[in-house]
């Protein structure tokens, strides 16, 4: 049976984990050396994965490295577990509601087997 508790949790480790990975990728990346088409090709699938980056895109004199990254990515991880819960309880959502008109009725009227 479908755990709708249980599934909005692991979304929202899941958006926590992506969170993690973006911003150990933004911490180890090398910026001294060019960019070339993977790193370009990590660093958009790791946008999609944690939307609120963008929020603080214009944030140019932030640094990832250090507590005030830390401190910056432990508020995209929160959106972003919040993001991900939320798409899972919609999804929850719009499950159960179609579900819900597919419930046969069961006739109370007995039966009789002779």
């Amino acid at each position: 049976m479908y755990q709708p508790k249980k599934a909005i949790v692991i979304s929202a480790s899941l958006g926590l984990i992506a969170t993690v990975v973006s911003y150990l990728y933004a911490d180890l990346y090398d910026y001294t050396v060019p960019m070339n088409g993977i790193h370009l090709t990590i660093a958009w699938i790791l946008l999609v994965l944690c939307p609120p980056q963008f929020l603080f895109v214009m944030c140019i004199d932030c640094e990832v490295t250090g507590w005030s990254g830390v401190i910056l990515y432990s508020i995209v991880g929160a959106l972003n577990a919040a993001l991900y819960a939320l798409i899972a309880f919609i999804g929850y959502s719009l499950l159960t509601s179609r579900n819900s008109g597919k419930v046969q009725q069961v006739s109370k009227e007995p039966t009789d087997f002779r």
